[in-house]
């Protein structure tokens, strides 16, 4: 239960909200409907004053031919009934597909709530504060807008994979007397499950750990930095779960098998197969000798003639088909959180206690809206991080009401992501 305030302090409500929302605009006219009412829920459920939506992969994977089907998704969530009474909307749509080294494909969105008073967005082209009224959405040139900064990560961040749509936008924002700022992040995802379970930790959390870093960096110091240290930097950072460690301690007894393109000894790994213990078999080897691990020729994998009562997982660069009984244990997935490793590795950032399951990677099928896709390893990729002084801030409010930090949409399909929300209250006078 929330505290009663005194007609001397000023509490304001936020609702900050992170969505990857690339696979609603590939099943637009299923997925739309079911993602805004979601929404809608968590909004009319907190009562914020002040909402920032941060949104990845705006139009999704055909996004060179998604103008039409973004537009619809602005103008629907800008006139959604639970946004009513939220008479001043930025919207910030990264639609520049044609400028690759700038294009990044997020969204922020900010909906402040009409009884707010006192409203300032930074400009950081004058180094201040300005008032906002209305209602804007701004879908072109976004690197000459004076308040906001985005930028794009660089190749050399991520070598192993094309130059894809990563990068983060900043904005900052003063309500009364407390100003915040809030930084809407896309980091690289893991290219390969193969490649990832290969070393612990894996390559692609080291290019994570690099980018955040550059961004908190530029967060720190320098003439834009964030002034008063008090920031809130949420996306889909895509954080996977240590794959080496999840593999040695959970399937430790398992024999492997690896199903090679070709020549045993030249030929890139496609496949691996993970076998439970046999009764007849010991722990030096089968019957027959064997080692625990085999190598066979792709040709020579006959999938049909498998026995599959046998085999614990199978995995392959976009393959993750494990058996439901080792990756789950209670609905929350509570086993996995010691393989969820790095955000440990960043000292500059915290995160309240995570007890939803993971967020990624479920089904697309609006049908099948509780199951994850047999293509990754489930894990918790959204996620929202406060700075340090952030992160002070909301543990020393003198109300006793609850921070709130879960998932949206629990029930339903909201593509394969599943946004994360967290809401707060703080003093802004």
């Amino acid at each position: 239960m929330g505290c009663e305030l005194s007609t001397e302090v000023k509490e304001d409500n936020f609702l900050i909200i992170t969505a990857n929302v690339g696979s609603l605009f590939e099943n637009q006219e299923v997925l739309e409907d079911i993602w805004l009412n979601a929404f809608s829920e968590t909004v009319f459920k907190y009562k914020p004053h002040f909402i920032a939506l941060h949104c990845q992969e705006i139009g999704g994977k055909f996004y060179a031919k998604s103008k039409e089907s973004v537009q619809k998704f602005v103008e629907k969530l800008s006139d959604c009934k639970a946004l009513k009474a939220y008479t001043v909307q930025r919207g910030y749509i990264d639609e520049d597909h044609e400028h690759v080294e700038e294009y990044t494909a997020l969204g922020s969105f900010y909906f402040i709530h009409g009884k707010v008073n006192n409203l300032q967005l930074f400009d950081f082209i004058e180094k201040k504060f300005k008032s906002i009224k209305g209602k804007t959405f701004h879908t072109k040139d976004l690197t000459k807008l004076p308040d906001i900064r985005k930028e794009k990560f660089r190749q050399e961040f991520f070598p192993e994979c094309r130059w894809s749509r990563k990068g983060y936008i900043r904005t900052r924002w003063k309500i009364g007397k407390r100003t915040i700022e809030l930084v809407n992040i896309h980091l690289f995802h893991d290219e390969s499950n193969l490649l990832a379970m290969m070393h612990s930790p894996s390559s692609y959390s080291g290019y994570r750990k690099r980018a955040l870093e550059f961004v908190t960096e530029r967060l720190a110091a320098g003439e834009e930095k964030c002034e008063n240290g008090i920031y809130f930097l949420f996306g889909d950072l895509n954080f996977r779960l240590d794959l080496k460690t999840v593999l040695q301690k959970l399937l430790s007894e398992s024999k492997k098998q690896v199903i090679r393109a070709g020549d045993l000894e030249q030929d890139d790994i496609v496949k691996m197969i993970y076998r439970g213990p046999d009764d007849e078999k010991t722990s030096s080897g089968d019957c027959n000798g064997k080692s625990p691990t085999d190598d066979v020729k792709a040709a020579d994998d006959d999938s049909t003639n498998t026995p599959t009562d046998d085999i614990e997982l199978v995995i392959g660069k976009k393959q993750f088909e494990i058996r439901q009984s080792i990756i789950q244990r209670d609905n929350s997935y509570k086993h996995l959180r010691e393989f969820d490793q790095e955000l440990g590795c960043i000292e500059a950032l915290h995160e309240f206690d995570v007890t939803f399951p993971p967020t990624y990677p479920y089904s697309e099928d609006a049908d099948d809206a509780g199951k994850y896709m047999r293509t990754r390893c489930p894990a918790w990729c959204d996620r929202i991080l406060l700075s340090p002084l952030a992160w002070d801030l909301l543990r020393s409010q003198k109300c006793n009401k609850e921070v709130d930090y879960g998932r949206i949409g629990e029930e339903v399909c909201m593509g394969d992501h599943k946004p994360v929300f967290l809401s707060f209250s703080v003093n802004t006078e």
